[in-house]
């Protein structure tokens, strides 16, 4: 009897910039769930191939989804700002208002 290979429903790949070898684990994973769902999130850090074909969408197949700083009703600009200050440097990049 012939064995099926594995497949998945659903696949999330979390801050996908910051694997260690992005396109050769995807190219890995993606077969896996070819017929379910990919959902891959990731700050622009890093800028890899995962910015570029996020930038790109939907000409290449994928859906582009920006979850902002703002998206949360909670959060007003004051309340980002506060964060940002704490955060130094990666304030804007970790509580980001554009993509």
């Amino acid at each position: 009897m012939r064995e099926r290979p594995a497949e998945v429903d659903l696949l999330i790949g979390d801050e996908r910039p910051m694997w260690p070898h992005p396109d050769e684990q995807e190219a890995s994973l993606f077969p896996a769930a070819a017929h379910g769902t990919i959902v891959m999130g990731g700050t622009a850090n890093g800028h890899d191939t995962f910015y570029d074909r996020w930038m790109e969408s939907p000409a290449n197949g994928w859906r582009q989804v920006f979850i902002g700083a703002l998206s949360d009703p909670r959060h007003d600009r004051e309340w980002v700002y506060r964060q940002r200050s704490s955060l130094g440097e990666l304030g804007p990049q970790e509580y980001p208002f554009t993509a």
